[in-house]
């Protein structure tokens, strides 16, 4: 199955959904980018999918993220050691749960 194409393309070549899904989310190459700069439609399907993804990472982020008690236990290193790699490289993406770390970490400082 492929992604349908654009169907608003007014520069060559059409781009497929998928790849200004890709480009919103941080994906990019020369091609596309240049489309963009051609295409006012495709710039803006793009402005609409950072909208969208921006507003669903504010609203669903803990559907994924660990429990605040497991980043209690990060801060406090009480966490599993076969999960610390793994909430490390969810921190390094999450903003909503390295800000809400970074709060526990002062918190725990303040309170010892």
């Amino acid at each position: 199955m492929t992604t349908p194409l654009c169907e608003c393309c007014t520069a060559s070549p059409a781009m497929h959904e998928a790849a200004l899904i890709a480009f919103a989310d941080g994906d990019s190459n020369e091609i596309l980018r240049q489309h963009l700069v051609e295409c006012a439609c495709c710039a803006a399907r793009v402005a609409e999918f950072r909208t969208l993804q921006q507003f669903l990472r504010s609203r669903l982020f803990r559907a994924l993220c660990p429990t605040s008690d497991d980043l209690m236990n990060h801060v406090l290193g009480m966490l599993p050691i076969s999960q610390v790699a793994s909430f490390d490289a969810h921190l390094a993406s999450c903003p909503h749960c390295a800000a809400e770390l970074r709060m526990l970490t002062l918190l725990s400082a303040v309170h010892s």
